[in-house]
């Protein structure tokens, strides 16, 4: 399996991208997978109908649907700029807090919201 995402309407419309300069914009909800690979879920420019992604803002981080827990990310751009990992952290009882998560963790409930900045 693999991240999903789903384009946040806007209160005025449908819209869901936007020019922002010479890119496009898009606000978008994450939602981890429930088995999670060590090295990142990708989202990925075609998935969205782009050619490159140029990089992602955080709106609101991972979170669960009632709100009471969080999950900090790293975002890390592929090289070629076709893609873009989403690494959650979360504590492995080592002392650590900023572990990436384990392979095969289940994320599954945890969604954030970004602004993808692309063409």
């Amino acid at each position: 399996m693999a991240l999903t995402f789903t384009d946040v309407a806007c209160p005025m419309g449908a819209i869901t991208e936007f020019p922002l300069g010479q890119f496009k914009a898009r606000v978008i909800d994450v939602t981890l997978d429930s088995s999670y690979l060590t090295t990142g879920e990708v989202l990925t420019a075609a998935a969205l109908g782009w050619d490159y992604i140029y990089g992602v803002l955080e709106l609101e981080t991972f979170s669960n649907s009632t709100g009471t827990l969080g999950l900090p990310s790293i975002r890390e751009q592929g090289s070629a700029g076709s893609q873009l990992t989403f690494q959650p952290l979360e504590s492995a009882a080592d002392g650590d807090p900023m572990d990436e998560g384990g392979s095969t963790n289940d994320f599954s409930a945890f969604t954030g919201r970004f602004i993808v900045l692309g063409y």
